[in-house]
């Protein structure tokens, strides 16, 4: 009974250990990811779309290239839009619950596993406050590495339970977990060849082959899984961003950097630099692999075996996403359970120098806590906002494009032009001519009113590749707004040869024939083809003033209701109408049009309305 009660005591504490480590995170901003999953994802605001979460991949994101299938984290989100609003305060204060429940449940693990209470409470320890899982609390996106990881604890405990005392309940619940952490994120699958690690741990191998008639429920779960994302799934092998052979050979150099990463974790950043390793002649990767066989080979053959299965733990959780060519190399929340697999070696080595050195092996552990939570604190106040966030990795990495550019955008976003342009400079210096840095950098030229610099970084960019048609629209309008026309209708022409496909061309290249050129019919024949693709109430309006430049009436008069019935209010379509009229003798409809000008909010139209029903009915007040 005291050791029950003890270790639920110790279970609030450690609970609390982590929301007290991590209480800033409810004042913390949403970042780079998050907005496209979840600020600008209006389907997470619909309880309606619940079921389709399991189904429809494509509402992950509003960016298609970015469909995920992991319905579990939509689910999560649209609980916190529901109950909690708009704010990234309530996302982050779930991620850390969750964070601190996956700590417990770490406890409860390592208790069923058969490892001493002080031991399960020390890795418990060292899971809750490693450095490493600071993305993985702070940033939002990565909510699906820890539920996952959720998932893959829950199966775990309920096998050990079902296998010692084989009820029925405690395998179904397993099971759930299992289902419940690859419907978080692919890598859940994990959780398969874990059961079949913590199962030799305990029983050994002979014992285990003998179970595995069992283990047909879990291969199911993992089957009909993939089979459900077996398209997203062919495309990253099929289609990847990296040969096999490059995306093993660098991921032999991402392990060692892991292991560095795990045990001095003071150089944190949400993007590290990393190089794509070609072939096996580098010093690098032969140094690398070397150490790493010998690592294996010592732990397995000559350590313990509760090191065995801290090592072998954190093989299998770094297998999935080191096999599959990812865009990012390398992430710190990719290796958010492989904490678990460290912890349990650090403490095995702790357990041993327990046993000679009581006293010392304490203060060495309390110590080494104490350098955890400082580490965590300072990496956690990196993920306040953005502009924190992405200054900290151009810090660690000033050699990745990826962080100054980020950097650069936070501080556009907070008006620090003269820092953003000292960023977009060295960042097209890292890759010189890259379109969004090159166009972010002509745009922020353009803020702050710099013509002849903002010109200068468009035409680098199309000089680098011709085929930029944003940065070519972007010169287009910046002639365009400094009255150069003839400059702007010849890259908007361009821009049309080389297939820009949105009708923005046509509808520019129509005002500049009806404004610059008077040259109505060459406007109408853009303005249509411009409606074809995209039409607008803008667009409608001008094709209607050309249409009215050569008496086409009645044409014009459509096409200024089209622009009405796509916005009732527009005070420029109902002024114009109201000159039609006015020019075609109804005056009651003028008068009528020219009243909803000044019903219309627009302040700039509503006195020249005024005057013309003046000058229809001269008692108009």
């Amino acid at each position: 009974m005291h050791t029950i009660c003890g270790s639920r005591f110790f279970t609030l504490c450690l609970f609390g250990l982590v929301c007290g480590l991590h209480w800033q995170a409810h004042s913390f901003t949403f970042h780079y990811d998050d907005y496209h999953s979840i600020v600008y994802n209006t389907a997470l605001r619909d309880a309606g779309n619940f079921l389709s979460f399991f189904s429809d991949s494509t509402i992950f994101s509003v960016d298609p290239n970015q469909a995920m299938y992991r319905p579990i984290v939509l689910v999560s989100y649209l609980a916190n839009f529901a109950f909690f609003g708009e704010g990234a305060g309530s996302f982050h204060v779930l991620n850390v619950i969750v964070h601190a429940v996956n700590a417990v449940l770490v406890f409860i693990f390592m208790l069923q596993l058969g490892i001493s209470n002080l031991c399960s409470r020390s890795i418990a320890v060292v899971f809750a406050l490693h450095p490493l899982t600071t993305e993985t609390v702070y940033y939002i996106s990565s909510r699906s590495e820890s539920l996952m990881s959720f998932g893959v604890l829950i199966s775990l405990i309920f096998y050990l339970i079902w296998s010692s005392h084989g009820k029925n309940r405690w395998f179904i619940i397993s099971l759930s977990g299992g289902i419940f952490a690859v419907l978080s994120k692919s890598v859940g699958v994990i959780f398969l060849p874990l059961i079949f690690l913590v199962e030799v741990y305990k029983s050994g191998v002979n014992i285990t082959s003998k179970k595995l008639k069992f283990f047909v429920g879990y291969l199911l779960v993992v089957g009909i899984y993939v089979s459900q994302v077996w398209g997203s799934i062919s495309t990253a092998v099929g289609e990847p961003v990296r040969s096999l052979t490059t995306q093993i050979l660098t991921q032999i150099k991402v392990w060692v950097y892991y292991l560095f990463l795990l045990t001095s974790p003071y150089n944190l950043s949400v993007e590290h630099f990393f190089l794509e390793a070609e072939s096996l002649e580098g010093l690098a990767i032969i140094a690398s692999s070397i150490f790493l066989v010998s690592l294996a080979f010592l732990v397995f053959f000559f350590g313990e075996r509760l090191i065995r299965l801290g090592l072998g733990f954190s093989i299998i959780t770094l297998i999935p996403a080191s096999i599959v060519p990812l865009i990012v190399i390398l992430n710190e929340h990719r290796i958010y359970l492989t904490i678990l697999g460290f912890g349990i070696i650090i403490v095995s080595f702790l357990q041993k120098f327990f046993l000679q050195k009581r006293k010392l092996a304490v203060l060495a552990f309390a110590v080494y806590c104490i350098c955890l939570i400082i580490s965590s604190c300072q990496q956690g106040a990196v993920w306040r906002n953005d502009e924190s966030l992405w200054q900290n990795a151009v810090k660690v990495a000033p050699r990745s494009f990826k962080a100054q550019l980020r950097w650069a955008d936070s501080l556009v976003k907070n008006r620090n032009f003269a820092g953003a342009e000292k960023a977009y400079s060295h960042a097209l210096s890292l890759r010189p001519g890259h379109p969004v840095a090159g166009n972010n950098l002509g745009q922020l030229f353009v803020t702050v009113g710099e013509f002849d610099k903002a010109v200068q970084a468009f035409n680098l960019v199309i000089e680098h590749d011709p085929d930029i048609l944003q940065s070519r629209l972007n010169l287009a309008q910046l002639y365009l707004k400094n009255g150069k026309w003839i400059q702007a209708e010849k890259h908007y022409l361009e821009a049309l040869r080389r297939g820009e496909d949105l009708g923005i061309s046509e509808k520019k290249l129509g005002q500049i024939s009806l404004s610059h050129r008077s040259d109505p019919i060459r406007a109408i024949d853009f303005f249509e083809r411009a409606l074809e693709k995209s039409p607008d109430s803008n667009t409608w309006i001008s094709y209607a003033v050309s249409l009215r430049a050569i008496g086409r009436f009645k044409q014009s008069e459509t096409s200024y209701r089209q622009a009405l019935m796509l916005s009732p209010d527009s005070g420029d379509a109902w002024y114009n109408l109201g000159n039609l009229y006015r020019d075609t003798g109804r005056s009651d409809k003028a008068e009528a049009a020219y009243k909803k000008v000044i019903t219309s909010g627009d302040d700039n139209l509503a006195g020249f309305a005024r005057e013309e029903l003046v000058r229809l009915r001269p008692t108009f007040k």
